[in-house]
């Protein structure tokens, strides 16, 4: 029973407010508590009295507690009308907070479009911010229908959002150039296409192209991409890629989990991606009853409408025994960091944070490539 004992969240504590004033037990007791007389040295009784209390926070909780065996300090202590008074109101405190949970979800709704369809889910909505990377900009339309938006992925990796291009032009190619001023060809080097060929280029229409820089380059070592035909020497669209201001997406260190219930703490978290968390030296107890990788979106750390995460080996069962491990956490693919705010360990069952970290929103991580396909 006590694996499955939960500490009560700050959400609890009103709760827990209502039952809890200081008891004083009656004298024909106080033998059996023992020289002092008091409820609060005698563990039983107050375990019991916990227990009494997580149960209130809980649907229909209020009937298990009515119906729980205490000794008698606690039950002498609560008159009949006093239980009835502090159950309606717990059950008052439950409805609220389902209402709240309701028209916040409806307000989300409203604003960000139907909720992902994933497995796993908790019962929230989420933002599927369309993360690409870095923004650099617009090519420029010289000719033959280019254009597209440029976004820097990771130190060799662009992503072209919508590129197009009427195919017609003789010998053209994705290009790349050191050329201070402005693409060359004496200078430049071909960028293999989305699918790794340095065939020349045929139509796009709207299309989403990742490209990947040869081996040994860098998006710090050029300054265009561009569109060129080798054998008209022609620039038909181009983009100045600016190496020395250009926030280039990279992973990054936030800090450890929270420790706030079963043992939960963790190293400094790295966001690999816009996908991945890398959690080190991971601690937790395995005693909660319906523990997951948690992530919630708002400014209140993590709450029920999250969405659940499979652990590390991609099982969608509760949290095991952790020691010190290394785990690595994936997302869905169709959702990123940046739909949430906060990433933790979540308790279903009792709705118990038992420990969490906030994501960085305006942090710049690569975002897989595969994904961008």
């Amino acid at each position: 029973m006590a694996g499955k004992q939960c500490e009560p969240t700050t959400a609890t504590a009103t709760t827990a407010a209502l039952i809890t004033e200081p008891v004083k037990p009656r004298s024909r007791t106080s033998k059996r508590l023992g020289e002092s007389g008091s409820v609060g040295n005698d563990r039983s009784v107050v375990d019991r009295r916990d227990s009494a209390i997580q149960s209130f926070d809980n649907n229909n909780g209020w009937l298990r507690f009515m119906n729980l065996e205490v000794d008698s300090p606690v039950r002498l202590s609560l008159s009949t009308n006093t239980i009835i008074v502090r159950a309606v109101a717990c059950l008052q405190l439950l409805a609220e907070r389902a209402l709240l949970s309701s028209v916040w979800a409806a307000a989300q709704a409203s604003q960000t479009g139907p909720a992902a369809s994933t497995s796993g889910n908790g019962n929230g909505n989420y933002r599927q911010h369309h993360y690409f990377g870095t923004l650099i900009g617009k090519l420029n339309k010289r000719d033959h229908n280019v254009s597209g938006e440029v976004f820097a992925v990771d130190e060799q990796t662009l992503f072209i959002k919508n590129f197009n291009y009427d195919g017609l032009a003789p010998d053209a190619y994705f290009w790349s150039s050191v050329s201070a001023s402005q693409p060359a060809a004496l200078e430049g080097f071909i960028v293999p296409d989305e699918k790794g060929s340095t065939k020349p280029l045929e139509r796009y229409a709207d299309k989403d192209v990742v490209l990947r820089l040869p081996e040994g380059r860098t998006l710090r070592e050029i300054n265009w991409l561009s569109v060129w035909s080798r054998q008209t020497k022609q620039n038909l669209g181009e983009i100045l890629i600016p190496r020395q201001q250009l926030v280039i997406p990279r992973p990054l260190e936030i800090g450890g989990f929270s420790q706030l219930a079963h043992g939960l703490k963790s190293g400094p978290i790295t966001i690999v991606d816009a996908q991945t968390f890398l959690v080190p030296d991971f601690h937790y107890d395995g005693l909660g009853p319906a523990a997951y990788f948690w992530l919630t979106r708002g400014s209140q750390g993590l709450q029920a409408t999250g969405l659940r995460l499979k652990d590390e080996n991609g099982s969608g069962q509760a949290l095991k025994k952790y020691v010190g491990e290394t785990v690595v956490i994936t997302l869905p693919e169709e959702l990123t960091i940046y739909d949430f705010d906060w990433f933790g360990v979540w308790c279903k069952e009792f709705q118990v944070n038992f420990g969490q970290t906030r994501i960085p929103q305006l942090a710049k991580v690569p975002r897989r490539p595969r994904c961008l396909e």
